[in-house]
């Protein structure tokens, strides 16, 4: 929370007692600076700039009087509002107070409401004063350092006042370009326009239009100009603003072109991603209803519910089943990627044994490693801290991993999963001795539906959503994945999560 100001109040008394009374009537919404004497006052000003000063008249050394003349004949403190307190209350006596520069008077004894209320209203005034010396300051700034050529003319049509960006732009010296006449800077073409364009800002007190101006050497200028009547010292007058077009008109009309038809382009695109999202989505659904029907019959045939079989008939109803699961997946993933897209996925954390996960991982796809002659190793540390996991996702991202493994290995290939603890995490990582990736395809394997050569997805499968996927869950999961892999020598992936810690809950 920002700590509003506090307005400074400077009380200069000889005397201590009417210092500490004066203080205790505005200390409470006042900061209060002590002098008790003229000399001590001044040198206080000459350290730091009280919003009001509180003077007694009468004190040793330089009155109240003389140091009010000095704070007000100085540029540093004269906007400095100064209440001058007296005993007396002659007519002289305000006369040499007002020919001093006070802003105020209170009378002894002090009133305290009065007090306060002519302090308030001059800390008031003080405020306003500041707030247009901050205002007239940043003009100024502004006014000297704005890339635009600004000039100020007379309601005549004459130069008042030029910043350095005019001058350069129409090839003047400062001194030269003031007092020159709007006639002889605007082309002639366009005096007449210039005229109608006056008119109307005079009535609407602001106007935007193009002109052409004339620069010393003879050449000219297109400038887009706005224009607006401003009360300059009492007299109206036209702050003109203006810049140089004649490069800047050429590459809007490019941009504006490039801008509409990429605009044009990325909306087709959102527009037939949002399409293709909303159509996996509804075909992925659309298919599990009749495939959850069919896991069920053919359970039912495989378990000999219906009947017996035989071998070769158990065989390939585990097939199907196998089938069934793979299809599955698939539509699993699609679901997941167009619910996680559109941020609806629910997720719940809870601590989980990763290696729990990895084992259930590796006896799930034993069957299918099997059919290839391929081994599927796994190796834990002991004691493995716990993780933070969603019970339902995390699987799900190991599994395709896993699945990824199987797929590109060789016949007669090994699998190997591990999982140990490092800096605080648990690193596991999937290594195959499948076919690789080259280097150049690293940054690529996470996008979605992307596979590096649709010949390998004709001959391995896959739908480019295994890595794009786990990736998705991973992050979730606040976790990191990457890949290491060499053509020809296989892949590993690894994954590492930040251990769980009961203390703080993560």
């Amino acid at each position: 929370m920002i700590e509003q100001y506090r307005p400074r109040i400077l009380i200069v008394d000889d005397d201590p007692i009417n210092v500490q009374l004066m203080e205790a009537q505005l200390v409470s919404k006042y900061d209060i600076i002590e002098a008790f004497s003229g000399e001590e006052a001044l040198d206080i000003l000459n350290r730091e700039k009280p919003d009001l000063i509180i003077l007694d008249v009468m004190m040793p050394g330089i009155n109240g009087y003389e140091v009010c003349r000095r704070i007000k004949s100085s540029e540093e403190t004269s906007f400095i509002p100064v209440i001058i307190v007296t005993a007396l209350s002659s007519r002289d006596d305000r006369l040499e107070g007002i020919e001093a520069g006070a802003d105020d008077f209170l009378t002894k004894p002090i009133d305290r409401v009065e007090l306060l209320t002519r302090s308030k209203n001059l800390l008031k005034s003080k405020k306003l004063h500041d707030r247009l010396v901050s205002s007239e300051q940043k003009f100024r700034t502004l006014f000297e350092n704005s890339v635009d050529a600004i000039m100020l003319f007379t309601r005549e049509g004459t130069v008042l006042e030029a910043n350095a960006a005019a001058c350069s732009m129409l090839g003047y010296e400062h001194e030269a370009l003031l007092g020159m006449s709007r006639e002889d800077l605007v082309a002639p073409e366009y005096q007449e326009k210039c005229m109608e364009n006056t008119a109307s800002v005079l009535e609407n007190g602001q106007a935007t239009f193009e002109a052409l101006y004339v620069k010393r050497d003879g050449s000219r200028v297109p400038v887009e100009m706005s224009v607006n009547l401003i009360d300059y010292g009492g007299i109206p007058a036209f702050l003109n603003n203006g810049r140089d077009i004649s490069e800047r008109k050429k590459a809007e009309e490019a941009i504006s072109k490039y801008t509409e038809d990429l605009s044009k382009a990325n909306q087709a695109l959102k527009s037939l991603d949002r399409m293709k999202d909303e159509f996996v989505s509804n075909l992925s659904h659309e298919l599990k209803t009749p495939l959850i029907s069919i896991k069920g019959y053919s359970e039912l045939v495989h378990d000999e519910v219906l009947g017996p079989l035989n071998d070769k008939q158990k065989n390939a109803m585990q097939t199907v089943l196998d089938k069934y699961d793979h299809l599955s997946f698939l539509l699993d993933s699609l679901i997941y990627m167009s619910i996680a897209k559109s941020g609806k996925v629910n997720y719940r954390f809870d601590p989980v044994r990763i290696e729990d996960s990895l084992k259930r991982i590796a006896e799930y796809f034993s069957f299918k490693a099997g059919e290839k002659q391929i081994t599927i190793s796994t190796s834990f540390e002991d004691n493995l801290p716990l993780v933070m996991g969603d019970v339902e996702y995390l699987p799900y991202l190991f599994r395709s991993l896993v699945d990824n493994a199987i797929k590109f290995s060789p016949k007669g290939g090994t699998v190997l999963i591990t999982a140990f603890r490092e800096n605080g995490h648990v690193h596991a990582t999937i290594k195959d001795s499948g076919i690789g990736i080259p280097k150049t395809e690293f940054s690529n394997v996470f996008k979605r539906f992307y596979q590096i050569d649709s010949s390998m997805a004709r001959k391995y499968g896959g739908s480019g959503l295994g890595l794009y996927v786990s990736k998705m869950i991973t992050e979730v999961h606040s976790g990191e994945i990457w890949i290491e892999s060499q053509e020809g020598s296989g892949t590993t992936v690894h994954i590492k999560f930040p251990a769980y810690s009961p203390s703080s809950g993560r």
